[in-house]
C-alpha cells in the first residue's frame, strides 16, 4: 500500500507542471490581470506566478535595468500559440509544428512595475 501511494505521489508531482499550465485554458479570450515576477526567456518576457508562467505578447524582454525578482502587474487577453520549439532527435529544432507544446500569452498587454 505504501509503495502504491509513493508511486501515485511521484506521478502527480511529475504531471503537475503540465497540468498547471492548462490552468489558462478556461481564460482563453478573457481579459485578466496577473501579479508576478518579471522573467526574461528566449521566447520573450514572462510573468512567473507561484506555480504558473504566462508570456507577454509582443514584449521581447523586460527593461534591462530591472533587478532580478522585479514584481509586475500585467493585464491582457489570454491567447494560446503552438509555437514552442520541439527538438526532433532526427533533425533540427523546429517550432509551430504538430505536437508543439502550447504556450499561453497575454495579448494587448498593459503592464506596470510594482
Amino acid at each position: 500500500m505504501r509503495m502504491a501511494l509513493c508511486t501515485l505521489s511521484l506521478a502527480l508531482c511529475l504531471l503537475l507542471p503540465a497540468l498547471s499550465q492548462q490552468h489558462w485554458t478556461p481564460f482563453l479570450g478573457e481579459r485578466i490581470t496577473v501579479d508576478g515576477t518579471a522573467v526574461n526567456a528566449k521566447l520573450g518576457a514572462m510573468v512567473q506566478l507561484k506555480n504558473l508562467t504566462i508570456f507577454v505578447d509582443g514584449l521581447e524582454g523586460w527593461p534591462s535595468d530591472w533587478p532580478a525578482g522585479t514584481r509586475v502587474r500585467v493585464t491582457g487577453v489570454v491567447i494560446s500559440r503552438d509555437d514552442m520549439p520541439v527538438v526532433d532527435p532526427k533533425g533540427p529544432i523546429s517550432a509551430g509544428v504538430e505536437g508543439s507544446p502550447t504556450r499561453f500569452l497575454l495579448s494587448r498587454p498593459e503592464w506596470e512595475r510594482l
